[in-house]
């Protein structure tokens, strides 16, 4: 599942542009000819909390909505299935849709799909009693005559939507009510079971994903990967199982005449003051043990010189955020096999064939900063090799399985240096684009 097209309207600098894509796009114009727009428009449209303030809005016109329509093409069947109504030409198109913010509502997606136009009035009627007058109305029109009676609305959706399925030459390709899947577990299904989005901003602190805390790549990379198979070793469960049982025979009562002897002190003072009451001391449940994993310290090895991330060069540091966020992208949806290598792993779910990741969306603003020539050459080869399915680093399967690596969509921002290749003048609409791979090659393998 790959982006065919990106269409964006009254969003920042863009008033409404499409965004052609291929497996690798690249983006080179001058500054603020709306390169970084493109990819805050895809940034928002794939985090489903995302909010917007009036400075997003065109002009800062928030009477005008700001929509974000991202084409997918070639579709796995498992995902062709799950949309089947929003299939077109095997595509799918979906828009994210923001209006003014103090509307209250705002951020819905859209599914869009073969509809007919005379249907329109009525799934947009609010009162089920109003939609069946309606769908009784275009009953008498000839073409609809053989609609079938509808008793309530849910009836009268599910008649319109039988009659589209069988007459699709009378439908055309229009946004629905607002009620798609989105990427959590709504209706049918969800996006981010098959799409997946990473931006690497121009600007980032390398240290934040290498510094372990809450939220952090490397404390996710290390729960996901590190320990969770490290729990579940059997000389770790059976560690954790002696502690728990040697806690319970500390903290058994019987073991414990401390507790009893308060118990009957603090009952004689009671009975002072009240003769039938006491005062009777006991354990609450007892907790089980939890048996903390150490932190991880990470350090960055070049030139055979270990040193502290934030003390290695800014090349290095930039090199080390795409290893982190590609890695943490792909272990998310690989479950670990205990007590197995990397190796096995993949091997073993490539070897089912019933599990696949998202396609990975891998937005990189200025991939060539920091880096030297002889580097830039380098990670060009590396990301061309990405774009195509391989992730380095990982493991090859054999060639009779099947590696559940997906295909990555890659859209570069190029620095405005490179503009000699596809210029982009600072007020036109819309930044250079090249989608073919050879003058990809070209711009960034030349020596």
């Amino acid at each position: 599942m790959q982006i065919q097209n990106v269409h964006v309207k009254n969003f920042r600098s863009i008033l409404n542009e499409s965004l052609p894509c291929d497996s690798l796009t690249a983006l080179v114009g001058r500054n603020g000819s709306g390169k970084s727009s493109f990819l805050s428009a895809l940034e928002l449209f794939y985090n489903p909390s995302a909010s917007v303030t009036p400075e997003d809005f065109y002009a800062e016109d928030v009477t005008q909505d700001i929509e974000i329509a991202v084409t997918y093409k070639s579709l796995n069947a498992e995902a062709k299935d799950f949309f089947s109504a929003y299939i077109d030409n095997d595509s799918l198109t979906v828009v994210r849709v923001f209006s003014d913010p103090q509307s209250g509502k705002s951020g819905s997606y859209h599914g869009m799909r073969l509809q007919n136009p005379d249907f329109v009035d009525i799934r947009n009627t609010g009162a089920a009693m109003n939609k069946r007058r309606k769908y009784n109305e275009i009953k008498k029109e000839g073409k609809y005559t053989s609609l079938p009676s509808a008793t309530s609305a849910d009836a009268v959706l599910r008649e319109l939507d039988n009659w589209e399925t069988q007459n699709p030459e009378h439908c055309k390709l229009l946004r629905d009510d607002g009620q798609f899947f989105g990427f959590t577990q709504v209706g049918h299904g969800y996006l981010g079971r098959y799409t997946k989005f990473i931006l690497v901003p121009a600007v980032r602190d390398a240290l934040e994903d290498a510094t372990e805390r809450r939220g952090s790549s490397v404390t996710e990379l290390m729960d996901l990967v590190v320990r969770s198979v490290l729990a579940k070793r059997g000389n770790v469960e059976d560690f954790r199982q002696r502690t728990q049982d040697e806690y319970k025979e500390i903290m058994n009562p019987m073991n414990l005449p401390e507790l009893d002897n308060l118990s009957q002190d603090l009952s004689r003072t009671l009975k002072s003051f009240v003769p039938d009451a006491e005062v009777l001391l006991q354990w609450s449940e007892l907790p089980d043990i939890s048996i903390p994993m150490p932190p991880a310290e990470v350090k960055l090895m070049e030139d055979d010189y270990e040193s502290r991330v934030e003390r290695t060069g800014h090349g290095l540091q930039r090199a080390f955020i795409i290893t982190m966020l590609q890695h943490l992208d792909a272990v998310r949806f690989v479950e670990p096999v205990p007590e197995s290598g990397a190796s096995e792993e993949i091997e073993s779910v490539a070897g089912e064939n019933t599990f696949q990741l998202p396609n990975l969306v891998l937005a990189i603003e200025e991939p060539e900063l920091y880096q030297h020539p002889s580097r830039q050459r380098h990670l060009a080869s590396v990301l061309l090799n990405l774009a195509e399915g391989a992730i380095p680093g990982w493991p090859k399967a054999p060639k009779s399985s099947t590696l559940p690596i997906p295909r990555c969509s890659l859209v570069w921002i190029a620095s405005p240096k490179l503009g000699s290749y596809a210029r982009c003048p600072r007020k036109a609409a819309n930044p250079g684009i090249l989608n073919s791979k050879k003058p990809i090659r070209e711009l960034w393998l030349a020596n």
